[in-house]
């Protein structure tokens, strides 16, 4: 992986009243077909339910991903309403899904438009990446969102992004794809 942009802090929507124990960091780079991720989880006191049960099944397509701890990006084309949404799981679990607006479909259909080539979780880093095939517009410069769903250990869910826009945690919401990124 040759991410070697900045990693930018992840904020909880709840940041006028969440003391978390824990921090995400994440990057995401868009260059030649190819997106590579990185969300660094800092954890000190070990708060943070990380499923790792699965890993030694091999990547494995799982919706879903989203109930737990799990990693996103949402990326979009500049001044489009069309989005993909990407989870990752550090138990090896992913999926990629199309969206033509806001939510719709309603119920998410995995896409082929983006592949995942290879994820690594290491004691504290997610590391992914994937390779997109899209065909639906010019690639040229993407609006990107990074999340991550954070579950502790107590079954308490935190909600962190790069920008929240809406009055709840909502990833999809467009104007929250704040990150650049060029192809």
């Amino acid at each position: 992986m040759k991410n070697n942009l900045p990693l930018i802090h992840l904020l909880p929507f709840e940041r006028e009243t969440a003391n978390l124990d824990f921090s995400i960091e994440a990057s995401i780079d868009i260059r030649q077909g190819q997106i590579d991720l990185k969300f660094v989880l800092s954890d000190p006191a070990k708060k943070v339910e990380v499923d790792l049960a699965d890993k030694a099944q091999g990547l494995k397509r799982t919706d879903g991903l989203w109930k737990h701890t799990c990693f996103e990006a949402f990326l979009s084309l500049t001044n489009k309403e069309e989005y993909y949404e990407i989870n990752l799981s550090p138990a090896g679990k992913w999926n990629a899904y199309y969206f033509t607006s806001y939510r719709n479909p309603h119920l998410p259909m995995a896409t082929e438009d983006i592949q995942l080539r290879s994820l690594n979780w290491s004691s504290s880093a997610l590391e992914a990446t994937l390779d997109l095939k899209t065909k639906k517009a010019n690639p040229e410069l993407w609006e990107c969102a990074l999340t991550s769903v954070i579950e502790t250990i107590s079954g308490q869910k935190h909600y962190l992004a790069s920008a929240h826009m809406g009055p709840k945690p909502d990833f999809h919401i467009r104007s929250s794809f704040t990150l650049k990124r060029g192809s």
